[in-house]
Formats: structure tokens, C-alpha cells, sequence
């Protein structure tokens, strides 16, 4: 069967985010109950908050026939789900119902057979959605995983405790960020007709990961160590960063 690997990126990225979602709700309802009340404040903060504005976005993208239940979600944050519900629905249309003949001999793009015709129709439509899906996962983790793994890297340094739940919490969402940055990126090839191979997945996830890892804890441990003024250095260096790029694209 074709698409294993399409539905295996889809799936996977679906699991991280309810795993991402459930343990960091966990990780707040922690805190509250230990009367740790501002640490909980901002956690809960950082769940909602990113889930609203995603879900508005996924709300956006959401197709005519999907329209009433996503602006039902729509308040209570989960408006993503429905995105999900569409891609499964867009990868059974061009890989099981569309799929290409035996016939063809892998080259369905030269057949002229019904079913090959069919499936070449479906291939730009299911590669536009596939990467609105993607931007709208990394839409997601750069506003919820991110920060929930700095603030939690944070707390666990400030507190000088680690425990377990946390730091679950804390691996899930560095995975995701990852994992959802290849996935964007495998789409975005996939959207230009070109080639992102397994290796190639395998190599781009596990460079994001430790490059994510290594500029995540600088973060965390600059705010640890002076505190507030961790925004203005994120502002300096968000500046530099645009001026360079103006600088260079001029």
C-alpha cells in the first residue's frame, strides 16, 4: 500500500499533540494542587492561550463540509482536531480510493488508466492540505510546546526538583516541536514535487532536535540565571536576526 509513510508522519504528529496536551495539563493540575498557583497560572496560560489562537487558524482552514463542527470546537480549542479529521479524510482519497493500478508499474504519473488519471487529480489538493496541516501543527508547537518547555525547564531549575511528569512533559514537547518542524518541512517538499526520502527525515528530525535542545536550554538557563531580562536578550537577538536577513536579501 502506498502513503504508509504519509500516514505514518499524520498519525504520529496526532499522538504527539494529545500526549503533549494531556501531560502538560497534568503537569498544571500538579501544580495547583500543590498550591504552586502562579506555576500553574502560566501553564494553563500557555495551553489556552496558543490553543484558541491555532484553533481560529484551523478553523480558517477548515472546508465547507467540516465548517459547522470546527466553529463548534472552535470554543473549546479544538478547532485542530478537525484538521486532522480532513487530512485522514484526504489521505484515504488519494491513497485508497484514488490509488494508482498495479499496471502501471510505479509510474502512475505516464498512465492513462482511470485510476491513475484519478490519482494524479488528488495529488495537488492532498499536498496543499497536507502542508496547511503541517504550518498549523508548527503554528502550534511554536506557541505551546515552546514556551510550556522553557517555563518547565525554568520551574524545575528554579525549584531544584525534576520530577518525573515534568520532565515527560518537557521531552514530549521538544519531540513535538521537532517532529512537527520535519513535518512542515517534508511537506513543503512534498508541495514541490521533490523527494524527501526516509534518511532524509531521519537526519532532519534528529539535527532539529538537538539543535532545538541546545538553543531551548540556553534560553531556559538565561532566564534562570537573570531572569526577566531574558525577553530583552530575545528581543536583541530577534532584532539582529531581521536586520542580518534585511541586510543580506538587499
Amino acid at each position: 500500500m502506498t502513503g504508509k509513510k504519509e500516514l505514518f508522519m499524520l498519525i504520529t504528529g496526532l499522538v504527539l499533540l494529545i500526549f503533549d496536551l494531556v501531560t502538560d495539563i497534568v503537569v498544571a493540575v500538579r501544580y495547583g494542587l500543590k498550591g504552586d498557583y502562579w506555576w500553574f497560572g502560566l501553564t494553563l496560560f500557555f495551553i489556552i492561550v496558543p490553543l484558541f489562537i491555532v484553533s481560529i487558524v484551523a478553523f480558517f482552514q477548515a472546508d465547507d463540509g467540516f465548517c459547522g463542527l470546527s466553529c463548534c470546537l472552535l470554543f473549546v480549542c479544538s478547532s485542530i482536531f478537525v484538521r486532522y479529521v480532513e487530512e485522514f479524510k484526504y489521505w484515504k482519497q488519494r491513497y485508497r480510493d484514488n490509488s494508482p493500478c498495479g499496471k502501471s508499474g510505479g509510474n502512475c504519473m505516464e498512465c492513462n488508466c482511470l485510476d491513475c488519471r484519478l490519482y494524479r487529480v488528488a495529488i495537488p489538493e492532498s499536498n496543499d492540505s497536507a502542508y496547511k496541516l503541517a504550518w498549523l501543527r508548527y503554528l502550534e508547537t511554536l506557541t505551546e510546546s515552546t514556551p510550556q518547555w522553557c517555563l518547565q525547564i525554568y520551574i524545575m531549575l528554579h525549584q531544584w526538583d525534576f520530577p518525573w511528569l515534568t520532565v515527560l512533559s518537557a521531552v514530549i514537547s521538544l519531540l513535538s516541536l521537532a517532529w512537527s518542524i520535519t513535518a512542515l518541512e517534508k511537506a513543503r517538499a512534498d508541495k514541490d514535487s521533490q523527494n524527501f526520502t526516509l534518511a532524509a527525515t531521519v537526519v532532519f528530525f534528529t539535527s532539529q532536535l538537538f539543535s532545538l535542545l541546545s538553543r531551548l536550554f540556553a534560553i531556559s538557563a538565561f532566564a534562570y540565571v537573570f531572569k526577566e531580562h531574558v525577553f530583552t536578550a530575545l528581543a536583541v537577538h530577534w532584532l539582529m536576526v531581521h536586520v542580518v536577513s534585511w541586510f543580506i536579501d538587499f
